[in-house]
């Protein structure tokens, strides 16, 4: 089973992603540069959010550690429904498969059968599901404080700083740029403690298609 705290990290790393549906505009604070502050990009953010309630992106994953001289890649898609379904696929150069769907968290490889966590065994586990159904539900008010959020200095971007670090395991700091035109995420770096950072470019998005209920229980879909 994925220790409490690297799945705590990984569910954290999907919420960012899956924040294309659901970023949440309780979160920030004032900043001033390009829109007026975090909170207006935010807003409009969420305006557009709110147009989806399901989506399709490819998902491209660089991960740079201090021991390796050239990143670790990963290629794959990412599936999104509301209000408690989330498929995160790699394809590329391991297939695995991470689904929620509602109560449910299981993963996939190849070389085992489905494994099913139970989020109740391990409490950071069961947090970190917590949060990210609260994400994805629309209740921030139970996860208000968690994060400072200011505009990026360059470009139409956020970046997030956890109010507490231990409410981000290992992370130091989350900046999430938008297409400046379809304000839908298009890069995610997430720095590491330690030096440690990965990049996640999002493409080719797919708003509101019709996902089969296979989406969200079968890891061969």
């Amino acid at each position: 089973m994925m220790p409490g705290s690297a799945f705590r990290q990984f569910c954290l790393f999907v919420f960012f992603l899956a924040s294309s549906l659901l970023i949440c505009p309780a979160f920030y604070a004032e900043a001033g540069h390009g829109f007026s502050s975090a909170r207006d990009l935010v807003s409009a953010v969420t305006r557009k959010a709110a147009e989806a309630r399901s989506l399709e992106c490819s998902v491209y994953q660089e991960k740079h550690l201090s021991m390796l001289a050239k990143p670790v890649v990963f290629t794959g898609r990412m599936s999104v429904q509301r209000p408690d379904r989330l498929r995160w696929e790699f394809v590329y150069p391991i297939p695995s498969v991470f689904i929620i769907n509602g109560s449910r968290v299981f993963r996939c490889t190849p070389s085992s059968r489905p494994v099913e966590f139970d989020i109740n065994s391990v409490p950071a586990m069961k947090q970190a599901i917590d949060q990210m159904l609260a994400w994805v539900s629309g209740d921030f008010q139970s996860l208000s404080g968690m994060f400072s959020i200011t505009l990026a200095p360059v470009g139409t971007g956020l970046i997030m700083v956890p109010e507490v670090q231990g409410q981000a395991v290992g992370i130091t700091k989350i900046t999430v740029m938008f297409d400046p035109v379809s304000l839908r995420p298009s890069t995610v770096r997430i720095d590491e403690q330690g030096g440690d950072w990965t990049r996640i470019l999002l493409s080719d998005y797919r708003i509101n298609p019709d996902l089969p209920a296979s989406t969200f229980k079968e890891c061969g879909h």
